[in-house]
């Protein structure tokens, strides 16, 4: 499962919808419903749920009280493209 995880942890975005995979582990985020993005680095990630192989990534605020850590390669360009679809995001 291991292996799993390491090879196919990865994130899309089609339409409004945000997908990430990781493994086994799959979910789905409306770009609209999301509220704010924090930048963060460190081992220590204040979430609960983390897709991500990084320790550099994002912390995705979502609906009123959901969050998820992930991490892009291409951070920039991942931003560019929520903020296209939903402008209201906060990016600290």
């Amino acid at each position: 499962m291991l292996i799993w995880i390491l090879l196919d942890t990865k994130y899309s975005i089609k339409e409004e919808i945000l997908y990430f995979y990781s493994g086994p582990f799959r979910g789905k985020i409306t770009i609209n419903s999301i509220r704010k993005i924090e930048h963060h680095s460190g081992l220590i990630v204040p979430v609960t749920y983390k897709p991500a192989l990084n320790t550099k990534g994002l912390i995705v605020y979502y609906n009123s009280y959901d969050d998820i850590y992930i991490s892009p390669n291409q951070e920039a360009i991942f931003l560019e493209e929520l903020l296209r679809i939903n402008p209201n995001i906060v990016v600290l």
